[in-house]
């Protein structure tokens, strides 16, 4: 994570916890940290050092155990598919469609034609309840990727999405155990990291997935959260959510 996206990340938690505090009657006093922790902040009269991490850019293959990385790209992918969410949602009677992205990025001017053909494909099935998928753009190379939309249903309005190295969207059951994957890994790192602090510990982890509905969010079964008095899960829009925690915190 670069030194811009880091900051983003910490000021977001800072923000999203805050408000969640707050909106609990808690009185706090932030204080930058010494990284680590990324903030130290005081509530009820108590010092808790609060770590900030990210849930963004996995990606889990067909029958693999194993993770892989694409920050790069799947920052790109989460731009475009809400550039693409807004251009369906302002067509009348659009309904509900689905991309799905291989990792790749695309080219300012490759951008603009994808869009007139998101445009094209939605207008040619505005009147049908599903529509097959299509292939909207596809790039050669050490590893093809394709870019696909496909009409799932006339009700509702805008663009559901998946990113992976598969050329078929990754399933509901894929995610929930990436999640799993993503949140046990945030908790081991970042345990280790805040090991030589004494005082009770805050993890935040920045929602950048955009994959896990909240029912996701909300089915995680962790077994143990290490040092932490309470886990966070925070958004882009300033909003957090208490995952694992104890009544010392809140």
């Amino acid at each position: 994570m670069g030194n811009g996206e880091r900051r983003w990340s910490e000021l977001c938690a800072r923000k999203a916890l805050g408000r969640y505090l707050r909106s609990n009657g808690c009185l706090t006093s932030w204080s930058r940290g010494d990284e680590p922790p990324d903030w130290w902040v005081d509530i009820k009269g108590e010092r808790f050092a609060v770590e900030v991490t990210r849930a963004y850019g996995y990606v889990m293959p067909a029958g693999s155990s194993g993770v892989e990385s694409y920050p790069e790209h799947w920052a790109f992918f989460l731009k475009l598919r809400r550039e693409i969410d807004l251009l369906v949602r302002n067509i009348p009677d659009s309904g509900r469609h689905f991309l799905h992205m291989q990792p790749m990025i695309i080219s300012s001017a490759d951008r603009k034609k994808l869009l007139v053909r998101v445009k094209q494909y939605v207008l040619e099935h505005i009147s049908d309840i599903q529509a097959l998928p299509a292939v909207l753009l596809q790039k050669k190379g050490q590893w093809p990727a394709m870019l696909t939309l496909e009409k799932k249903s006339p009700n509702g309005a805008g663009v559901l999405g998946s990113f992976s190295r598969r050329s078929v969207p990754i399933s509901g059951s894929e995610i929930e155990q990436e999640l799993q994957q993503i949140v046990m890994s945030a908790l081991v790192s970042k345990a280790l990291c805040l090991d030589h602090i004494s005082e009770p510990k805050i993890l935040v982890i920045v929602d950048t997935y955009g994959l896990a509905q909240e029912s996701f969010w909300a089915a995680l079964r962790i077994d143990t959260v290490g040092p932490f008095a309470a886990v966070f899960r925070a958004n882009s829009r300033g909003f957090a959510q208490l995952l694992f925690g104890t009544s010392s915190v809140v």
